[in-house]
């Protein structure tokens, strides 16, 4: 890590690593408090999710790991 470029890299995906990981935990903890129903919430949560999941790992392979994150 001699590279000024890469320290900077490192810590900028460190710190979007962290709050996207501090956001995804914090709204799964807390679906129960959202206003609407639970079983509603839970299910839109879980949907979202596997959209992403199957998004990702459609785009990395076309993309290239570099581009898709």
């Amino acid at each position: 890590m001699k590279k000024r470029w890469i320290r900077i890299n490192l810590a900028v995906m460190t710190l979007n690593w962290l709050s996207c990981t501090i956001n995804y935990y914090m709204l799964s903890f807390l679906i129960k408090y959202l206003p609407g129903n639970m079983l509603m919430n839970n299910t839109m949560n879980n949907v979202s999710e596997i959209a992403g999941n199957i998004l990702g790992a459609m785009l990395t392979p076309k993309l290239g790991a570099v581009k898709a994150f």
